[in-house]
């Protein structure tokens, strides 16, 4: 009879096989994929949804951190669909004063 050390790998970790590579996780395939996504919403006014991939919860709530800091932003906020997803998704509201598109860019910039 094998032991659990044994069956699992030389990592010892059982229950991993889901999770994808660290390199898939991290790096962009510059072929096939962007690193941002957008889209203005239709139903709310000044308002925009982005996709960030190969990003999650630390990326996401620095940003909606640092739009809050902001005046002219009314909504900030995101969401990590699951953890085995590589990607973030995040809504933007502002006042009108400035797009969430140049909202994004002045918070990640400062």
């Amino acid at each position: 009879q094998q032991r659990s050390s044994e069956r699992s790998g030389a990592s010892g970790r059982l229950g991993a096989m889901n999770a994808p590579d660290r390199e898939e996780s991290v790096l962009l395939d510059e072929d096939e994929e962007v690193k941002l996504g957008y889209k203005i919403d239709p139903k709310i006014l000044h308002s925009a949804d982005f996709i960030i991939c190969k990003e999650d919860h630390t990326i996401g709530n620095l940003l909606r951190m640092k739009l809050l800091e902001d005046p002219d932003i009314r909504f900030a906020g995101y969401r990590h669909p699951h953890p085995l997803e590589t990607f973030i998704e995040m809504k933007i509201r502002t006042n009108g004063d400035i797009s969430s598109l140049q909202a994004l860019g002045h918070a990640i910039k400062d």
